[in-house]
């Protein structure tokens, strides 16, 4: 006993009714008191449906002579009916209407409400509202009892009222106690209500915007394509002018400084520049033709190369004459020996003096940009050669066009299967590299530094060389800004992803296309993707059939066909981490580790270079990594682990690692303008339409709901987050991660989730959620299942 029980002298009260509230709560009595709402709602539809106001049912006066009854339900369905019409006009039908509701509360298994009363009070209040307000509207229009459509307790409230406060005032105060009805019956929040309309409003609206912003870019687009083929049609076809190689300008000694000679510069002699052949126009360089029917586009789809610029010796010497002297300035001897201007820079190439540091040198970076008025000035060191190279920005850069570089014999005679244009080098020579060599590239830049571009001109440069038989296309794109416009090419797999939760699904779907490849070379004794299709071409008309454990070849099974190479294109890797990291950089390191040999290759670009995105994993995996302009020594150090991005220029200036590379490799990126690229995707839609995978549209479809939103598998922990929300009592995304120790994403899954099944309420701000049920409700959901 108790302290507070003892000085009382009272036993401890009970609390009343718990008894009966738990049998009446219990599984067996609710099951049977469903079932009785059932027959109750049954007879009164029937008593309702079937009522003859003929019928003997003496109610308030009214009685009939007749002795038979035509009412379907019998006497008893006969006298109900004629009493809820004659006491509540057409109001009676609220009665089934409400018995249906709770029955259909109950089949769902929703939670039962903690006050009952409350709900029978609404469900009365509303009969009564309902009934006034039929009297009110429908004034004296007869009911089935043949009395006012609300009965007499409508018409009598309703007079009532419309004496007391007149037609107007009465109707705002039944419509008034119509929605106080609804609130105390249903789980209906006026707030919650507003709220959820505004977001939907709010929603609908956003929508509306996106599509008119996406049918207006898209006739932009159509007007653009229009111009470009109209100029081109118009332009006369000319054969590109052939452009002289340019030469390094070697410095005399009348063009040193006073106090230099030519043998302390010890300058190397000039080469003999080669003399090519001038380039054939546009329409002999035609690539080999591809199987079948499918043609491959032609270069004069492009926009020919822009002449080039003169190059002012001049104004050459004189920078290379103030550079000797501003090193002069601060104690480092040497001298120029050689000029080499580029398209966009120009490389001076300073051979020191004994006993000066290659880091003194260096560390003059900004002396050396403040002397020549330049915005930046990259130094390093020359591979091979006892010189630094101090690279300049020129004056006026010229514009790289992509067929310039897709017209380079070194691209034509490429035997490469995937090549990439990328540009030109700082020497001004066309730079062309190999994807199955890398066999996957990394992208990395600030915004407006030109990857976009980069990554669209190798793009192009693959679809200028393969058909869709031979490499096909999975674009990852959840900016919706730069690989939207490749929709519906004859090259894609599967549509546009733009959806991060989709693209993370379309991921597992390549790893599992990995491994089927792997398991189909696998049985056919070969090494790589190549090996396997010489091997199909080589079998002829039979085809490749897979042998038995007999060495015989099986003349039942399927013969084997040609597997294309699959590219996987993400041009923002950063979104894709935010959404799920960890699925995101499994798949990917799983890919990266293992794709190569199977013909399945990435190219992964983000504008946002920091470690959680960049992660040390998926690093490791990317030996070949493309940095643009970034703005700070840090940001280089991420994606090169060496700083010299944040010197760059912008607008394509890159640095590349090739494969099997140990220096960086300075590229100008290739101009592929938006026209250009319309043209391009115009002639392939003509070509055809694009064949999807089965497989990963049906993935796609198992992951969304009706309303076509993605929908996740329930998570393992649903369970363990709706017993701890249930038994604290409120619920909020913070407690989960703290209680569960979980991610902020995970959590707010399970918090989404918690709210579809009715467990918890909408969010309310800053403020925790509300518990929907009662404590006890896992106890009777466990005695249920038990």
């Amino acid at each position: 006993m108790s302290a507070t029980t003892r000085r009382s002298g009272k036993p401890p009260a009970r609390r009343k009714g718990s008894r009966w509230s738990h049998i009446l709560d219990g599984p067996l009595v609710s099951e049977a008191l469903t079932l009785a709402l059932m027959a109750l709602t049954a007879l009164l539809l029937i008593s309702f449906l079937t009522y003859n106001a003929a019928d003997p049912a003496p109610v308030f006066g009214a009685a009939s002579g007749r002795r038979g009854v035509a009412n379907a339900a019998g006497p008893l369905g006969a006298f109900v009916a004629a009493a809820c019409f004659q006491l509540l006009g057409l109001a009676a039908y609220l009665l089934p209407l409400g018995t249906a509701l709770a029955i259909w509360e109950r089949l769902r298994q929703r939670p039962p409400r903690p006050r009952r009363g409350t709900s029978v009070l609404g469900m009365g209040l509303l009969l009564w509202s309902g009934a006034a307000l039929l009297h009110l509207v429908l004034g004296t229009a007869a009911s089935p009892a043949g009395r006012s459509p609300g009965g007499l307790l409508g018409s009598e409230t309703a007079s009532g009222l419309v004496g007391m406060v007149g037609s107007v005032g009465a109707g705002i105060v039944l419509v008034t106690l119509l929605l106080l009805a609804l609130i105390f019956s249903t789980r209906l929040s006026l707030q919650s209500t507003a709220g959820s309309l505004g977001r939907r409003v709010k929603s609908t609206g956003a929508q509306g915007r996106l599509a008119w912003a996406r049918l207006k870019e898209q006739h932009r687009r159509r007007q653009i394509q229009r111009q470009a083929v109209r100029r081109q049609l118009n332009k006369e076809r000319q054969p590109p002018r052939p452009t002289p190689e340019r030469t390094p300008i070697v410095l005399r000694d009348t063009d040193l400084p006073e106090g230099r000679t030519a043998s302390a510069a010890a300058s190397p002699p000039a080469p003999t520049p080669r003399r090519h052949a001038p380039p054939q126009p546009a329409r002999q360089l035609t690539l080999p033709d591809p199987p079948g029917d499918y043609s491959l586009p032609p270069l004069t789809l492009l926009t020919p190369a822009d002449e080039r610029l003169p190059v002012d010796e001049d104004e050459l010497k004189d920078r290379a004459r103030q550079l000797t002297e501003k090193f002069q300035e601060f104690g480092i001897g040497g001298t120029v020996v050689s000029i080499h201007p580029g398209p966009v820079i120009t490389t001076f190439e300073f051979k020191p003096d004994a006993g000066v540091k290659v880091s003194k040198v260096t560390s003059m970076v900004d002396d050396l940009s403040m002397a020549l008025q330049a915005d930046t000035i990259r130094v390093e060191r020359l591979a091979g050669k006892a010189t630094i190279g101090i690279e300049v920005p020129n004056r006026q850069r010229e514009t790289i066009r992509i067929r310039e570089i897709l017209e380079d014999p070194a691209f034509m005679d490429s035997t490469a299967c995937l090549p990439l244009a990328l540009g030109k080098g700082i020497d001004g020579k066309a730079c062309s590299t190999a994807l199955e060599k890398m066999p996957h590239l990394l992208i990395a830049g600030a915004t407006g530094s030109g990857k976009s571009v980069a990554l669209n001109s190798m793009i192009a440069s693959i679809l200028f060389r393969a058909s869709p038989d031979e490499v096909k296309f999975i674009f990852i794109d959840p900016k919706m800004l730069e690989l939207g416009i490749y929709e519906d090419i004859p090259h894609l797999i599967c549509p546009v992803v733009t959806d991060a939760d989709r693209a993370a699904r379309v991921l597992r779907w390549a790893v599992g296309e990995m491994t089927r490849r792997y398991q189909l070379l696998f049985k056919f004794g070969v090494r790589n993707l190549e090996q396997f299709n010489r091997m199909v071409s080589g079998a002829g008309k039979e085809g490749l059939r897979p042998t038995g454990k007999d060495g015989e070849v099986d003349p039942n099974s399927e013969p084997a066909t040609k597997q294309p190479f699959l590219i996987i294109v993400i041009d923002e890797l950063a979104d894709l981490m935010m959404a799920s990291s960890k699925e995101v950089e499994a798949s990917i390191q799983r890919l990266a580790q293992m794709a190569r040999a199977v013909g399945i290759h990435l190219i992964v670009a983000t504008q946002r270079p920091s470690v959680d995105v960049l992660t040390g994993i998926i690093k490791a995996n990317f030996p070949c990594r493309m940095a643009f302009r970034v703005s700070s020594r840090t940001d280089s150090n991420v994606i090169l682990d060496q700083k010299g991005a944040e010197r760059l220029l912008g607008m394509g200036d890159m640095l590349f690692l090739a494969p099997g590379a140990a220096t960086l490799k300075r590229v100008h990126g290739a101009f592929l303008e938006e026209a250009e690229a319309l043209r391009l995707i115009a002639y392939l839609r003509k070509q055809g339409k694009p064949v999807y995978n089965k497989e990963i549209l049906k993935d796609e479809e198992e992951g969304t709901d009706s309303s076509g939103l993605p929908t996740l598998p329930r998570d393992e922990l649903f369970d363990q987050a709706a017993r701890l929300v249930v038994s604290m009592g409120q619920a909020s995304v913070s407690n989960l991660q703290r209680r569960l120790a979980l991610g902020y994403a995970r959590a707010a899954r399970l918090m989404d989730s918690l709210e579809a099944e009715g467990i918890v309420g909408p969010p309310e701000g800053s403020k925790p959620r509300q518990v929907l049920v009662p404590p006890d409700y896992f106890e009777e959901v466990d005695n249920t299942h038990f």
